[in-house]
């Protein structure tokens, strides 16, 4: 007979299926053999996989360019590919309302948009240390098995206010399953990056920023990479931002901004996913692959198309207790 035994800190994927009363659910948790009891990526009390069926989920409006034809991008087709929900629909030219085989405002799904207050709550896990010092050349690299707590008081330089003491590269590849807790809280200054690498083919790195106040990402985000925010969140100011080769997951409880490009194409696979529980808007120069939930409003002046790959990969689950 042959045993398996597991190794230590390894990640193990637990998968449950049913149904009721003629409703799929699917149920996952991470496990990292070896742990006191942490799971890693906030898991304590659990996450749940979240289906939804169409390329946006809006509790109110949905603004969009109306004919995606006069978008032109490596002669893909751009069309939406997948339902719009929402209790009304424009465009953006000239707001006039219109429906088409997209749009379905009489099947709207049931929306759970809140974040669970207790996922920006230091206290709710266990002892972290802090982020590791910064290394030749401006960057910060993150170690295996380890969940990190980033104080980014500390990083304020009058001297160079836009800056986090010229860090410019976060490497968290080796952080699959792991979280970096952020206490942005006396940091008021966007939070400006070249690049944040997460694991390349593996579970997600989450960062959580905890401080209810707005937080501006820019830079280039590559690998499997969630994101859980307390207030309002914009990512990018130009065209410099863009999330690709990877998957990417923000979720935030105030207004979401996209000013940076989240695309898959077939030199650069991945996708995205989107949630707010306030509204969500997308400008032109900021091409969406992916899918899109808001309590509010959405809206649009770029192209968006349908992709579901973020829901469906392993680790992007959304915490237990949303409302």
């Amino acid at each position: 007979m042959d045993v398996t035994i597991p190794g230590d800190k390894a990640n193990y994927i637990i998968t449950s299926v049913g149904s009721c009363q003629g409703i799929r659910k699917v149920m996952r948790k991470t496990y990292i053999f070896g742990d006191d009891g942490g799971t890693g990526g906030g898991d304590s009390v659990g996450e749940e996989v979240l289906e939804l069926p169409g390329l946006v989920q809006a509790g109110g409006t949905v603004t969009v360019v109306q004919d995606q034809k006069d978008f032109n991008i490596d002669d893909i087709d751009t069309r939406f590919l997948g339902k719009l929900y929402g209790s009304g629909f424009y465009n953006v030219k000239n707001n006039n309302s219109f429906t088409n085989e997209w749009t379905d405002s009489v099947n709207r799904p049931t929306l759970k948009t809140r974040l669970p207050e207790r996922i920006f709550d230091i206290s709710k896990y266990p002892k972290m240390p802090p982020m590791p010092d910064m290394t030749w050349p401006s960057t910060i690299k993150t170690a295996k098995n380890t969940d990190y707590y980033w104080d980014l008081s500390n990083l304020v330089d009058e001297s160079d206010p836009y800056n986090i003491k010229r860090v410019k590269v976060v490497d968290a590849g080796n952080s699959a399953g792991r979280i970096i807790f952020i206490d942005n809280q006396n940091y008021n200054n966007g939070i400006q990056l070249n690049q944040i690498n997460g694991p390349e083919s593996d579970l997600p790195v989450t960062f959580i920023f905890s401080a209810l106040k707005p937080v501006v990402l820019t830079g280039t985000i590559t690998g499997n990479v969630r994101m859980f925010f307390a207030g309002d969140f914009q990512f990018g100011m130009g065209t410099e931002t863009v999330a690709y080769n990877g998957l990417t997951m923000f979720m935030s409880n105030g207004d979401m901004k996209i000013c940076g490009s989240i695309w898959s194409d077939k030199n650069n696979p991945g996708g995205g996913f989107l949630s707010s529980d306030k509204d969500i808007t997308i400008v032109e120069s900021a091409p969406f692959q992916g899918q899109i939930q808001c309590r509010g409003n959405f809206k649009t002046s770029g192209l968006i198309q349908f992709n579901d790959s973020v829901l469906k990969a392993p680790g992007f689950t959304v915490p237990k207790g949303m409302k």
